[in-house]
């Protein structure tokens, strides 16, 4: 009798041990963390289950106001297409107003923002893109001419 109560209680002990991370799913992006029973997600995916990826939240058809031309077209307020890069934490900019549809790249930095990988077309361009919320950004870019003189472009982006 003793050894069927021992049974017992070690089969009881061995079915309610269970780990809080067996029933949540974190996907391929993401791990459990058993203290706070939630997911940890990796570098810039978000969400429940770590589904979606930080980016996204930039992508998409952009209208923006500006104090600058950057292109041939004289457009002062030029719609930017945003697309995936080739790395998780890439996006492109792209828009036929500024340097005539030149692909320029951004690397993110945290969930919001993203750095302007320098680039040269005559001049040295870099800057910042900063997600302000699903319907509004900024992007900031910096020319220095080559003359030396230094041109700063401010984009308020709206979705």
């Amino acid at each position: 009798m003793k050894n069927f109560i021992l049974l017992a209680l070690l089969g009881c002990l061995c079915f309610s041990c269970g780990s809080p991370c067996d029933d949540l799913d974190c996907g391929a992006n993401g791990t459990c963390d058993e203290v706070t029973e939630s997911c940890i997600c990796d570098d810039f995916y978000e969400g429940a289950s770590c589904q979606t990826e930080t980016r996204a939240r930039f992508l998409g058809e952009w209208s923006s106001t500006s104090n600058c031309t950057l292109g041939n077209t004289g457009n002062t307020n030029p719609d930017i297409t945003i697309s995936i890069g080739a790395e998780i934490n890439k996006i492109v900019l792209q828009s036929p107003d500024i340097y005539s549809n030149r692909l320029i790249e951004v690397v993110l930095s945290s969930e919001n923002s993203g750095d302007i990988v320098e680039f040269t077309p005559g001049s040295t361009v870099n800057g910042t893109v900063s997600y302000i919320n699903e319907s509004s950004m900024i992007m900031s870019m910096t020319i220095v001419q080559q003359s030396g003189n230094v041109i700063t472009c401010t984009y308020t982006m709206t979705k």
